[in-house]
């Protein structure tokens, strides 16, 4: 769990702020993960599940085919490095048309 929270990163503001306002108190903290909530993933958020199916899916993809990411940041195949990017995998479609069509021609054999 804490690599998908902390290795991603947080909105450049989130960092900018926390920077500017280093207090090091919990109360703080709380308060600017509230200002950002929904920009990033955070430890117990109910869109854990689907980010992990979207890592599983490089992993998959990987072993079939041997193709490394996708450039298309809505793709679940992204190699996203932000949080943003993350969760901009979770919209519809789940995949680019180039690799729906070749999860397809995979699934039919």
């Amino acid at each position: 769990m804490t690599g998908l929270v902390e290795a991603p990163a947080k909105p450049k503001e989130f960092y900018l702020e926390k920077q500017f306002h280093a207090t090091g108190d919990a109360a703080g903290l709380e308060a600017l993960k509230e200002k950002y909530r929904g920009r990033f993933l955070d430890y117990g958020d109910p869109r854990t599940t689907e980010v992990v199916k979207g890592y599983v899916m490089q992993a998959v993809f990987y072993q079939l085919t041997g193709e490394a990411f996708c450039p298309e940041k809505r793709c679940r195949l992204y190699n996203a490095h932000w949080q943003e990017e993350v969760l901009a995998q979770l919209s519809e479609p789940e995949f680019c048309p180039a690799h729906r069509r070749r999860l397809e021609a995979l699934a039919r054999g």
